[in-house]
């Protein structure tokens, strides 16, 4: 089995990336949240700017996170010390679960939850985006069902 090329995994991690991105940012509590957040501390990030801003004078001057801490008695002091296990009960090796990546509808997912924002119903989701398909209420109605699943937790398990 051949290896894939570095720039074309690099590629693929920046696509599943951003797909993660589009998922999360459409999720109601992740909505929620920042406007919360920005309700909050919208008025200083106006002022001050934000933190995706890498013009921001604060932004530019803060250390990188693992500058910070030069070990992990740093961070949670000098008590800290690794879970001992007995070898009879050695800890879990919880694997990842194996997850189906559909790099090829996840366009598909987002454009069909944006349009059914949008009060479109699945027949007209699926005459627009699935034309030269049959059964495009349905396809369009499972797409949307996969998009749910996506944006409410499910964009995490992309790898």
């Amino acid at each position: 089995m051949s290896q894939r090329p570095t720039k074309e995994k690099a590629a693929e991690s920046r696509l599943i990336a951003w797909y993660k991105w589009e998922f999360l940012r459409r999720n109601v509590n992740y909505q929620n949240d920042y406007r919360s957040f920005m309700a909050e501390f919208g008025s200083w990030f106006c002022k001050h700017g934000f933190w995706y801003d890498e013009a921001s004078p604060w932004v530019s001057n803060l250390p990188a996170f693992t500058d910070c801490f030069s070990s992990r008695s740093d961070i949670f002091g000098e008590e800290f010390k690794p879970a001992s296990h007995d070898s009879a009960f050695p800890p879990s090796q919880k694997l990842p679960p194996k997850v189906r990546r559909r790099l090829d509808i996840y366009d598909h997912c987002l454009k069909v939850w944006d349009l059914k924002a949008l009060d479109k119903t699945f027949v007209e989701i699926g005459q627009l985006l699935f034309r030269s398909q049959v059964a495009t209420a349905q396809r369009a109605s499972d797409i949307y069902h996969r998009a749910e699943q996506l944006i409410n937790g499910g964009y995490k398990e992309l790898r």
